[in-house]
């Protein structure tokens, strides 16, 4: 009793992938596809870059950060050798 697939209700068999043609891969799609809007709005558009523009206001910040902590601990090194 090893094949269970028809006991539970609303399980379907899953097809199987047929086997490649001329060395293409088989395209296996996995959820619902992503599709673009087909009217881009100004809001939309304006929207967009500023996401764009915050995330790299991010990325700057953290660098300039990262450079702040090595010199402190640059300037705390210098101190306690010295």
């Amino acid at each position: 009793m090893t094949q269970k697939a028809n006991l539970f209700k609303g399980q379907q068999k899953r097809k199987s992938i047929p086997p490649s043609r001329h060395g293409k891969i088989p395209v296996t799609r996995k959820g619902k596809r992503v599709v673009k809007p087909s009217k881009v709005t100004k809001e939309m558009d304006a929207d967009r870059v500023s996401e764009e523009l915050n995330v790299f206001q991010m990325k700057l910040s953290s660098i300039t950060l990262d450079k702040q902590e090595a010199k402190m601990e640059k300037m705390a090194d210098e101190c306690l050798f010295a």
